[in-house]
């Protein structure tokens, strides 16, 4: 079984693939490359099952700590703090090691949260403006009685008769 530490450095490994996938991900969103889009996504729900059966295992640890450490616990799973301090043993080194550990892992989640949801923000906006646009072009197109697309009228302008030298386009 690996250990607390060995489980959050392989999540750490995950996020920051994850963050930089993201990251990735913003520039074939903002290019429009599709075909990227979705390799990305592809690769994005990869390193979720990854880390997911990285999640279970850190559970398992903390279920193995409380029963070693705490045997008459009977409550919800510790937070990664807690969790760090009763992996440690009141050794400082290792609580150092691990607190920092924790805290990169905890600051790495952050910044892929913040990679998602601006993300979701860009696709958001631009799925918006795509729906606007098709709503408009049905606005202003009818389809014939023989299938076939035809502009619609727009709202008939009067149609003001020029004197010049010019044909009047409107005439």
């Amino acid at each position: 079984m690996n250990t607390l530490k060995d489980t959050l450095q392989q999540e750490l490994i995950l996020f920051r693939a994850s963050l930089e996938t993201e990251r990735i991900k913003r520039r074939a969103i903002l290019t429009a490359d599709g075909k990227r889009i979705s390799a990305l996504t592809q690769k994005t729900e990869i390193l979720l099952q990854e880390i997911e059966a990285l999640e279970m295992e850190r559970e398992k640890i903390a279920v193995g700590l409380l029963k070693s450490k705490r045997p008459n616990h009977r409550g919800e799973t510790p937070s990664l703090t807690e969790l760090i301090r009763l992996a440690c043993d009141s050794d400082p080194e290792e609580l150092e090691t691990l607190g920092a550990l924790a805290s990169e892992y905890r600051e790495t989640v952050q910044q892929l949260k913040l990679e998602v949801e601006e993300n979701e923000s860009i696709l958001r906006h631009t799925s918006a403006r795509i729906h606007q646009l098709l709503t408009d072009v049905a606005a202003t197109a009818s389809v014939t009685m023989d299938g076939t697309y035809s502009p619609a009228e727009k709202s008939r302008e009067k149609r003001v008769e020029t004197r010049s030298l010019f044909v009047s386009a409107n005439a």
